[in-house]
């Protein structure tokens, strides 16, 4: 892994996307992480990630955040990424999928980060799917 943020990773942050709410949301999934180290502030770290659904297929996704510089690249590929998506292709990302698009360019520090990941994601979507 990185021991600084890579160009791609930089990119997002400097240019996020989807930054902002869903008024109308189906889905909203608020993460914190209270113990974000000495290095890693800033303490806590807070997401709402918005996600509007028509049926099983995600239309738009949209995320507010305090957080490191990993937190809003990492959120701003992943929205992008779900849009256009069945919930039934998101429960089946890796854990790690959007590390190799941002090209492992995350500090190593900043990997046990619970925003970091999909799990969240994947558990607010199960207790929403439709058949």
């Amino acid at each position: 892994m990185a021991k600084y943020y890579g160009k791609k990773v930089l990119q997002e942050f400097l240019n996020p996307k989807n930054i902002g709410e869903i008024p109308d949301a189906d889905i909203i999934i608020t993460e914190e992480n209270p113990v974000c180290t000495a290095d890693s502030p800033p303490s806590p770290c807070l997401l709402r990630l918005y996600l509007k659904r028509e049926g099983n297929i995600i239309k738009d996704a949209k995320f507010k955040v305090q957080g490191c510089v990993a937190a809003i690249a990492f959120l701003s590929k992943l929205t992008e990424k779900l849009k256009g998506k069945t919930i039934d292709e998101i429960l089946k990302l890796e854990r790690d999928f959007l590390l190799e698009e941002l090209e492992s360019g995350i500090p190593e520090n900043k990997l046990s980060c619970p925003i970091l990941n999909v799990d969240t994601l994947k558990k607010a979507l199960l207790s929403q799917k439709i058949s």
